[in-house]
């Protein structure tokens, strides 16, 4: 019976086309380019044609040359606050679709580039910029599962989380950052 089932399962496949996307990214500071693969944005979205993947191809190219053309803007506009943001969110957006993929590993380097440009920015007191941004960017760097507990360093960037959104909402006593210092608690006891 098991072997007749298998059969019919067989015999009803229909074959379907099917297409991947993959792409090596430049990560400044990194000597290895970042491999990536496409499965979708919010959910798993499957390619079954020329045409689909074509699209896919061109949005790709887009964004890439969106990324370039701002930080060709950044490099002759330094100062400007609203480009440093948006490399800000693109890198955490990115890493945060490497890490639905379990990408770990780039995810962790993109969460640091991130991190990189918040903490400057905060410092500088660029807009709009802000010490939650930074304590989320602290946080994602540090909730990141690289390993089964966490590392030091990991640990680290909560705990700073965690001063930062605890002084935060005893400073405006908004319950959003004493529920997000919940989480970094959480994350800092696996």
């Amino acid at each position: 019976r098991i072997i007749c089932d298998r059969e019919d399962e067989i015999n009803a496949f229909i074959p379907e086309e099917y297409w991947s996307l993959e792409g090596d990214f430049q990560v400044k500071g990194e000597k290895k380019p970042l491999q990536a693969k496409f499965y979708g944005t919010d959910k798993k979205m499957d390619i079954h044609s020329k045409e689909e993947m074509d699209k896919l191809d061109e949005a790709l190219q887009c964004y890439t040359m969106a990324m370039q053309i701002t930080k060709e803007l950044l490099a002759a506009s330094p100062d400007d606050g609203k480009l440093k943001w948006n490399m800000y969110a693109s890198y955490e957006q990115i890493g945060h679709i490497a890490e639905l993929k379990h990408n770990y590993r780039e995810a962790e380097l993109l969460y640091r580039q991130s991190l990189e440009i918040c903490r400057t920015n905060v410092k500088l007191g660029t807009r709009p910029f802000d010490e939650d941004a930074l304590a989320s960017s602290l946080y994602r760097l540090g909730a990141l599962p690289l390993q089964r507990k966490a590392t030091d360093e990991q640990k680290e960037c909560l705990k700073e989380a965690m001063s930062i959104w605890k002084d935060l909402y005893n400073t405006t006593g908004d319950i959003v950052y004493k529920k997000n210092y919940d989480f970094a608690k959480k994350a800092l006891r696996r």
